[in-house]
Parts: C-alpha cells; structure tokens; sequence
C-alpha cells in the first residue's frame, strides 16, 4: 500500500466491518454497537497506541446512561450486522 499512498490520499477512504456467526446463531455475549450520534466528547478517552513500526492514539468508550445501544438477539449465520467504522 505504500505505493498507493498517494493516490488513496486524493479519494474518499471508508472503513466498513462485517459481522456475522460462521455456524450457529450467537446464544451468550452478542455483539453490542453504540449509536455514535448518542455519545458526547466526554464519552470518549484517548489513549496511546503503540506497536513497534506504528505510534499513535486510539479512543475507547466510557458509559454513559444517555448513550443508545443495540445488538441483535440470537443472531443467526443468515444475518449481517454492517458497521461503518470511519468514513473520510
């Protein structure tokens, strides 16, 4: 990629994250996302992210009792969940 980094640079870059059950239909600890648009910036703690060719931040999510949650119930190999992670 590092060839391509110029060019990736001048369009639109989206990252989307497919979740599924390979066999059975999830029976304990389904899959929780938070809608984005119910968490406030205090929600929200940065935190270093380093690894040995990479040095950078990450932010992982306190709970807060306004923020809006979901997961599906018992989720079969049939459904998706489709999740947009980042969007340029």
């Amino acid at each position: 990629m590092k060839d391509e980094a110029e060019s990736l640079l001048q369009g639109r870059v989206r990252v989307i994250n497919v979740w599924k059950p390979l066999k059975n239909p999830v029976e304990d600890y389904p899959l929780a996302v938070c809608d984005s648009s119910s968490m406030a910036l205090d929600d929200l703690i940065e935190s270093d992210l380093i690894r040995k060719r990479f040095t950078g931040a990450t932010l992982y999510a306190h709970y807060n009792s306004n923020q809006k949650w979901y997961y599906l119930s018992r989720q079969r190999p049939d459904e998706a969940l489709i999740m947009k992670v980042f969007d340029s």
